[in-house]
């Protein structure tokens, strides 16, 4: 497989490349050559995950830049568009981090919520309470305004009753009182 694509590569003219964006592949350490051509020994290194800078194409060769500025010849054999399986996992990483970030936050809200929950349904409850208790004085209130209301005689004949009764209850005392008198004085009477 590698072949065919070195042999199509090859055969391919240099081209120019726009912007393009590879990576290092999974491989740990690829040499950066000055020239397109193994026989030139490596003057950089780029490593795993590293972004490349395409600037040209050659052949099995890649010219391209890293994020430090350096320039030279790779194997199109060692890039790839596609990220690498680091890079992917730092990825991953940092967004498990963040969603687990997320979810300590959600728990403290749910742990505060619950707590809040706990204490609305005391305070309910004590309200409900109260509720039943301020009801049951409502009635009482209720019958004894009916038992006063409930009476067809206006108040101040309520009055009048009450003061001849005790006018009524004023005489017998003064008429037992001088009979019982007189019956220690011999029938004497005053």
């Amino acid at each position: 497989m590698r072949f065919l694509m070195a042999l199509v590569l090859s055969l391919s003219v240099t081209t120019i490349a726009f912007a393009e964006t590879v990576y290092v592949d999974d491989s740990l350490r690829v040499g950066v050559r000055p020239e397109p051509d193994n026989s030139y020994s490596p003057t950089s290194v780029v490593v795993s995950g590293m972004i490349l800078e395409v600037l040209e194409r050659k052949g099995n060769y890649m010219l391209i830049r890293t994020p430090s500025g350096v320039e030279g010849w790779v194997s199109n054999s060692y890039v790839t568009k596609k990220k690498p399986a680091q890079v992917l996992l730092e990825e991953l990483k940092t967004k498990e981090k963040t969603l687990q970030e997320t979810i300590d936050v959600l728990n403290t809200r749910i742990e505060s919520m619950s707590q809040n929950e706990k204490l609305l349904r005391i305070k309910l409850s004590d309200m409900e309470q109260e509720n039943i208790e301020v009801k049951e004085q409502l009635n009482e209130d209720s019958r004894i305004a009916g038992l006063l209301s409930g009476s067809t005689t206006p108040w101040w004949s309520n009055l009048i009753f009450i003061a001849l009764l005790s006018i009524a209850t004023f005489s017998a005392g003064v008429f037992w009182y001088r009979r019982h008198l007189a019956k220690k004085l011999g029938g004497l009477s005053m």
